[in-house]
């Protein structure tokens, strides 16, 4: 009986001790880049802007470390890339002093706080007087003021009152 396999012999390579060493060393080493940014502190003109746009300097530091390191993207200059970090923060909204925020309006729905807020006035609740609470906000949202809607709810409740 013949047989016809064959034998494929598969070439280690040697094991080269001082490659692998070497290997493990710069694996577990900090790079000079993640080395300064571990080394880097705000200076006052940081502090100054984010006192300015209402930032905790020092969380912003630690957001600001973490996101760089988190994306392996240390910036060469740390000082310029952090002044980028505080703008990009404030123009997001994220700090601003009360008087600074440019709110977004409510939506005004049928149970956001500004409706809510009159149907207590009454002793009213929004999921029991849910037509009530729609047409309130939708009052809100053609521009009717929250004392004109008041007005015209007492107005309702008295004449309710006058028909019993």
């Amino acid at each position: 009986m013949q047989s016809d396999c064959t034998q494929t012999q598969y070439k280690e390579e040697p094991y080269k001790p001082r490659e692998y060493a070497h290997a493990r060393e710069t694996q577990n080493q900090p790079t000079d880049r993640t080395q300064a940014l571990a080394d880097w502190t705000p200076n006052d003109a940081h502090q100054a802007l984010a006192d300015r746009y209402g930032l905790d300097c020092n969380f912003e530091v630690g957001k600001f470390r973490d996101k760089t390191l988190a994306n392996d993207a240390i910036p060469a200059n740390l000082d310029a890339a952090f002044d980028l970090w505080l703008k990009r923060g404030y123009e997001m909204g994220l700090g601003k002093p009360a008087d600074l925020q440019d709110a977004k309006p409510c939506r005004h729905t049928w149970k956001c706080e500004h409706v809510t807020a009159i149907l207590r006035k009454f002793d009213l609740n929004p999921d029991t007087s849910y037509d009530l609470a729609c047409g309130i906000a939708a009052k809100l949202k053609d521009g009717v003021s929250v004392d004109a809607v008041c007005d015209e709810l007492r107005d309702m409740r008295d004449d309710m009152w006058e028909a019993a």
